[in-house]
């Protein structure tokens, strides 16, 4: 196509004003207005404003929470620390009532007896004897062969305890607790299969005070053995029997031979 310069020149204003037109359109469409873009800004800083008057309301209850439960944490503190003081208190107070020969508690023949339940409430024990005192004594056993190969410093939990008088016995873990002071027998049994090898030890407080073991080859048929010690027992103080080496084979109860565990208080 060929455009004379005629018709450029002749037309060039009105290809000029359309020019201006287009540019203040898109002008209008870009750029805001100023009105508005200041009512928007306002609105927005209004509602960072509320927003910061909420936070600090919220933060404001928490510290006041804060502080009521820290009060009531030093308040139970200072209330328990109070119980503890009155308790010692009451024991040092009983401490000083008592004759030189009370105080000594290596006196066997009169232990001296303090009760935990009640902080008002003192025992004095005066040599247990059948007329003043419940007889201590227990009997249990294993209701079954045990698991082959126990490990080494097993517990063995003699499950079954018809005999159990003092309540000083505990069939759930083995383990007899002195319900008071006195001087005790024990007597273990342990009976095993051929190939069986059972070395035990009894303990008192983690200590081994006896013990005793079964090697039975493999044509000896059924073999058992049988440890006994006597020792001075305080109130509260563990006994019981234990594994002192891995086992081999199983430890054998049955109705014709049972692995037992017994004891009493002598005198």
């Amino acid at each position: 196509m060929v455009v004379s310069l005629s018709c450029i020149k002749y037309y060039w204003p009105l290809f000029y004003g359309f020019f201006f037109v287009f540019c203040g359109c898109t002008e209008r469409k870009i750029s805001p207005d100023p009105t508005s873009w200041k009512t928007n800004n306002e609105e927005l800083i209004r509602r960072l404003q509320k927003d910061n008057q909420e936070t600090h309301l919220i933060i404001q209850n928490l510290v006041t929470k804060v502080d009521i439960l820290e009060r009531k944490v030093m308040e139970l503190e200072r209330s328990k620390t109070e119980k503890i003081i009155e308790k010692q208190d009451k024991r040092l107070q009983f401490l000083g009532s008592l004759s030189p020969r009370q105080t000594n508690f290596d006196n066997r023949e009169e232990p001296v007896l303090y009760d935990e339940r009640r902080f008002d409430s003192f025992v004095t024990v005066r040599g247990p004897t059948p007329q003043t005192a419940e007889p201590i004594v227990f009997h249990s056993y294993l209701s079954s062969d045990s698991l082959p190969n126990l490990s080494k410093d097993h517990v063995i939990t003699f499950d079954s305890n018809p005999v159990n008088e003092g309540h000083g016995y505990h069939k759930d873990n083995g383990i007899f607790e002195a319900p008071r002071a006195g001087t005790y027998v024990f007597f273990w049994t342990i009976y095993t299969y051929p190939r069986g090898y059972i070395r035990t030890e009894l303990l008192v407080n983690g200590e081994v005070v006896g013990g005793a073991q079964v090697d039975c080859h493999p044509d000896d048929g059924i073999t058992s053995t049988t440890g006994m010690v006597i020792t001075y027992l305080r109130p509260g103080d563990h006994v019981y029997v234990r594994l002192s080496y891995t086992a081999q084979n199983y430890i054998l109860s049955y109705p014709d031979g049972r692995s037992t565990f017994s004891g009493w208080l002598l005198h």
